[in-house]
């Protein structure tokens, strides 16, 4: 027999609008911030029942910027975090978020070569790190059916705010090696079955993809929609699409826009779909030697590698104070750099 209980009216979507309306206006923000405030501005914080997919190519930044996120969300907000990594280890991704802390290279901390300052910035950092609502899983071979059950538990039992998945072509579905069922049809069904999930949980789910080779052949390396890999379910189905983007990568020294700035330490989180609202590229601040996205806003952030013959501010070619005033003004042996 047909239920219907799945409808609903008119009548109480308005009641529910007005409710959160209500809510909003008076501070109680429903949407979780990553810290970033130009996409926090765009977003309004990453919303319940939405899928978020971040892609790009290999070792272009996306990892870097999920625990960069991870790191705001649980650091600065004090909002619970699921990661489904079944491409870092739990080892690696907390060796980063110390390095997100203590500014020291992974390098350094590896060899464990450390002065006696930054054995004691370790200390108090990692306590920092300890007291944070972050929850790892780092299981392989994960199906998009356990990674839901445990996604259950960790929001009952943990009250987790958010998951974040690195990545989802890491994960397996239901079907998988059977019969005609292609890639594109797994990565289907797996879109499908986050997007359901977050809908379920009531909170966001961020997911991480690959893009296709296809943008390595085009003149312009800034992905496009169509380069999203495997399955066009991802973009259709999707609440919101971004693409991470570092001409470093492919060592192009100079911004394509009209200002042309330097691109050095910089990266663009570009928003190619958004259901709710507006696309725009957005500029963030990445430093190489510990794999973290900040926000840019300062001008030294805007201009890394400007140095004293660069600077438009420094005039140059200034005739000396001797070849000035004379050099008569220095004749009576006075020691002062002030000539007058």
């Amino acid at each position: 027999m047909i239920q219907i209980d799945s409808f609903k009216s008119a009548n109480d979507l308005i009641k529910e609008f007005k409710k959160e309306f209500q809510e909003v206006s008076e501070g109680s923000i429903k949407g979780i911030f990553s810290g970033f405030e130009k996409l926090d501005d765009l977003t309004s914080g990453f919303q319940p029942d939405d899928l978020i997919i971040i892609a790009g190519r290999p070792s272009i930044g996306k990892s870097s910027f999920v625990l960069s996120m991870i790191r705001n969300i649980a650091f600065d907000f004090g909002k619970s975090v699921a990661l489904f990594s079944p491409e870092m280890s739990s080892k690696q991704i907390i060796e980063r978020l110390i390095c997100f802390e203590t500014g020291l290279s992974l390098s350094k901390l590896r060899r464990g070569s450390l002065q006696k300052h930054e054995w004691e910035l370790f200390s108090v950092k990692s306590k920092k790190i300890e007291q944070a609502s972050i929850y790892v899983d780092d299981s392989y071979n994960l199906t998009i059916q356990s990674l839901s059950e445990l996604a259950r538990i960790y929001v009952r039992e943990k009250g987790v705010n958010i998951i974040m998945i690195d990545n989802i072509h890491q994960l397996m579905s239901v079907n998988q090696g059977k019969g005609n069922i292609t890639r594109e049809q797994e990565l289907s069904e797996i879109t499908r079955g986050l997007k359901s999930l977050a809908k379920e949980l009531h909170i966001p789910i961020v997911a991480v993809s690959q893009l296709s080779r296809e943008v390595e052949n085009r003149s312009s390396k800034r992905p496009i929609l169509s380069d999203l890999r495997g399955s066009g379910t991802i973009e259709e189905i999707a609440d919101i699409v971004s693409f991470i983007y570092r001409p470093e990568y492919y060592n192009i020294e100079e911004w394509d826009d009209d200002e042309q700035m330097p691109t050095f330490g910089q990266g663009d989180l570009m928003i190619a779909k958004n259901r709710h609202g507006d696309l725009k590229n957005i500029r963030f601040k990445f430093t190489q030697n510990i794999g973290k996205f900040d926000n840019l806003q300062e001008y030294s952030d805007l201009y890394p590698k400007m140095n004293h013959e660069d600077n438009p501010f420094i005039t140059k070619n200034l005739p000396s104070a001797n070849e000035a005033f004379g050099s008569n003004l220095n004749d009576d042996d006075d020691d002062s750099d002030v000539p007058f």
